[in-house]
C-alpha cells in the first residue's frame, strides 16, 4: 500500500493553483497511491480540493511541516 502525504500552507491563489497540478500529477501516475491526504497547516486562505480520492485534513494551529506530516502519518496509520 502506498499513501502520499502532502503538508501545505497556503497563502495565494499561485499556491492554491500549483497544489492543484501536484493533485493531478499525483493522481494520473502509473502506479496510483492507495491514499492522498492533503494536511493544511492553518493556511490563511479557505480552498476546497476538487480532487477525488484525497483527503484534506485542517490544522487549526500552525506548526510548521513537520507537525503537519506527523499529523499526516498519524492519520494513515
Amino acid at each position: 500500500m502506498t499513501t502520499l502525504i502532502i503538508p501545505c500552507y497556503l497563502k495565494t491563489q499561485w499556491d492554491i493553483n500549483c497544489i492543484d497540478r501536484l493533485l493531478d500529477s499525483a493522481l494520473r501516475q502509473t502506479q496510483p497511491f492507495d491514499r492522498i491526504y492533503l494536511i493544511d497547516d492553518a493556511s490563511p486562505l479557505n480552498y476546497e480540493v476538487k480532487h477525488r480520492g484525497v483527503e484534506q485534513v485542517f490544522l487549526v494551529v500552525n506548526g510548521g511541516p513537520a507537525k503537519a506530516r506527523n499529523v499526516g502519518i498519524d492519520q494513515a496509520l
